[in-house]
């Protein structure tokens, strides 16, 4: 369906206030596209619709449209993928930003939660619940290019210590993973009396919780660390 610049303007102030309708505008007109390319109102309606009024959604989706609008489309239109709107970017972005930049799509997710992500530079970055932190693999998102190092792809796949684990606890279902109940990064055993099931939510969250809380703590200090979530 094709989109003309009145539809804009009336989704604009549908979802805004008239205060910032004019501000909202502006900021569509800003990702990239001329005013006389054909996918311009269509980009700019995918934005509104996902950003549902809400402006730092809506500044997100602009910066990834700046990118790669099509990315913007399919998320759009597959909603259910890890697009910007979900549930596992909301966690990253309340969790992991004391050392994640701006995640915007996650690409891959391993059996123990880890998850390869495109930040709002296009960067590429690995988020590592064992090791309660996050580190950039590339300076672009070719994903491809990163598992043609060895040791990079045996470490993501975990072949040993998955089968082990899907032996012993069982299969993973929709939205879980295989999690530590003592971080190895903290002194605990890749075994399976140490692993258990979670939800890819849970665990990404408390080890980003506590990845912030322990940032700073020098090699081998004794701490505590709350997990409430407070």
């Amino acid at each position: 369906m094709a989109h003309t610049r009145q539809d804009v303007m009336t989704a604009v102030l549908n979802l805004f206030s008239s205060r910032s309708a004019k501000t909202v505008l502006e900021l569509l007109d800003v990702y990239g596209l001329e005013s006389h390319e054909q996918e311009r109102e269509r980009v700019q309606m995918a934005i509104l619709t996902m950003s549902q009024g809400n402006e730092d959604k809506l500044l997100q989706f602009v910066e990834a449209a700046k990118q790669d609008y099509r990315d913007v489309l399919y998320w759009a239109e597959y909603p259910q993928q890890s697009g910007p709107d979900g549930v596992l970017l909301d966690v990253l972005r309340s969790t992991w930003a004391w050392v994640l930049p701006d995640p915007i799509q996650i690409l891959m997710q391993s059996a123990f939660g880890n998850l390869l992500v495109v930040c709002h530079d296009s960067t590429l970055w690995r988020v590592i619940p064992e090791e309660v932190t996050a580190k950039q693999i590339r300076d672009d998102k070719n994903f491809v290019a990163a598992f043609e190092d060895e040791s990079f792809r045996e470490d993501w796949l975990f072949e040993g210590v998955t089968a082990s684990a899907q032996e012993i606890l069982g299969p993973l279902g929709k939205g879980e993973c295989y999690a530590f109940k003592v971080w190895p990064i903290m002194g605990g055993a890749f075994t399976t009396d140490n692993i258990y099931i979670a939800t890819m939510t849970e665990w990404l969250a408390v080890s980003g919780d506590v990845g912030r809380q322990v940032k700073d703590l020098p090699p081998g200090a004794a701490f505590t660390f709350d997990t409430t979530g407070k």
